[in-house]
């Protein structure tokens, strides 16, 4: 059964909470406690800023993802981060965990990619209302309509699609990473990956003018063959070849 895993970001907000009702006190301890707290915030706070830049809680691979490229492509990046949740989504919804499943699946990945940018996702015309509803029923209709809401910002901002596609790639491989952790295989991870995954095929697919990568990226989607990781790590695809991968990927979208 897939569980809601929350993630560094929600903890930083929560430390900053907690920081706050004990400053409210008004009591300040005279043995340096007071500034160690005033570190801690400040540390919380530039956590928390880091997850707003980049999306992924504490994984540094996605938000390398972001700053690897121009500002002028990280909107549909953004939308296409997201809609690797919709799109795993729609695979759980069709496995033994059904809509529910789904449902939390989708909705990690809002909290995650959708929450910290909600305004500007909003002001760039994403149908935030569908998307959100999709989180709520994980019905394979509503992930349907919101990916169709996704697509419809993305034809609105369009971005350069070289550029998306190099920051999808990074994004795979940053999750990836984070999958096997001292030979313990993290599910949720191996389900965010796989849609970061298939959210490239699907770009590879609509723009034609990342056609010639398209064989690459379909290897690189076949690392993932079921929503179901593994329980076993020596069962699991080495990261090795999916960071190959994605270098290939990415060798081959700067010739384009």
């Amino acid at each position: 059964m897939i569980e809601f895993k929350p993630k560094l970001w929600t903890g930083a907000a929560g430390g900053l909470m907690m920081l706050g009702a004990l400053s409210a006190c008004g009591e300040k301890p005279k043995d340096g406690t007071a500034t160690k707290t005033e570190d801690a915030a400040a540390s919380a706070d530039a956590a928390n800023t880091a997850v707003v830049a980049g999306g992924e809680a504490g994984e540094g691979g996605a938000v390398l993802a972001y700053s690897s490229i121009p500002e002028s492509s990280r909107l549909t990046l953004r939308l296409q981060h997201i809609k690797g949740f919709l799109l795993v989504g729609q695979k759980v919804a069709k496995s033994a965990d059904g809509t529910e499943g789904a449902a939390i699946v989708i909705g990690q990945g809002l909290s995650e990619a959708l929450d910290p940018q909600e305004p500007k996702l909003a002001a760039a015309g994403l149908d935030v209302a569908a998307v959100r509803k999709a989180a709520e029923t994980g019905s394979e209709a509503d992930i349907k309509a919101a990916i169709a809401a996704i697509d419809a910002a993305y034809a609105k901002n369009p971005g350069v699609a070289k550029d998306t596609a190099i920051g999808m790639a990074e994004l795979t491989q940053g999750l990836y990473a984070e999958v096997l952790k001292e030979g313990i295989i993290d599910p949720t991870e191996y389900l965010h990956s796989q849609g970061a995954a298939l959210s490239l095929k699907d770009l590879v697919a609509r723009e034609k003018s990342l056609a010639p990568i398209k064989a690459d990226v379909d290897a690189l989607a076949a690392y993932w063959p079921t929503t179901l990781a593994p329980e076993e790590a020596a069962k699991i695809v080495d990261k090795s070849k999916v960071v190959s991968s994605v270098s290939r990927i990415e060798l081959s979208i700067n010739s384009l």
